[in-house]
């Protein structure tokens, strides 16, 4: 996968992980625990974001749905914890697919696994401060397995996004 240089159609691709993002972010702070859905959701965003914009743009289209998704929910005490986790695994994700991630699915994986890394430190620290510390040690293991899955359906979503199945959108 080589990361866009040019970052042509900006405003498609913003918008498209404008959107991916604001569904993760608002269902996974739905009270009826899809969970699973929405992580994965969420965490497919940071990757499409990673992948087709510059950093800012991706620092943007991913912290604002997850903080506006804690304001719609009026999870108010949660937004700094969201604000740091999510900042932190899309700027080692756009670091890491700006310096490592070219063509190479062996890279790929790589920046999953340090996205990851940064993904259970910032779910065990935002479970501790919303939860406790017994909710946070359980909490680790299905959010490990939802990152593996949301990294492979991310990878899969630049792939169809980069073949022709897809239509130009223009």
């Amino acid at each position: 996968m080589q990361p866009n240089i040019q970052k042509q159609s900006l405003g498609r691709d913003f918008l498209i992980c404008l959107g991916v993002s604001a569904v993760g972010y608002i269902l996974l702070r739905l009270p009826v625990g899809i969970n699973e859905i929405s992580v994965s959701f969420g965490v497919c965003a940071l990757y499409l974001a990673a992948y087709l914009l510059p950093c800012p743009t991706a620092l943007f289209c991913t912290v604002l749905p997850a903080v506006a998704a804690d304001v719609i929910w009026g999870s108010f005490h949660l937004i700094p914890m969201t604000l740091v986790v999510t900042a932190v695994c899309q700027l080692s994700l756009c670091w890491m697919f700006d310096r490592y991630v070219q063509n190479n699915l062996g890279r790929f994986l790589l920046a999953a696994g340090v996205g990851g890394v940064f993904f259970m430190v910032g779910t065990f620290f935002y479970f501790a401060v919303a939860y406790g510390m017994l909710e946070a040690l359980l909490s680790m293991i299905p959010y490990l397995v939802q990152w593996i899955f949301a990294s492979v359906l991310g990878y899969w979503a630049i792939a169809l996004y980069r073949s022709k199945l897809l239509p130009k959108l223009k």
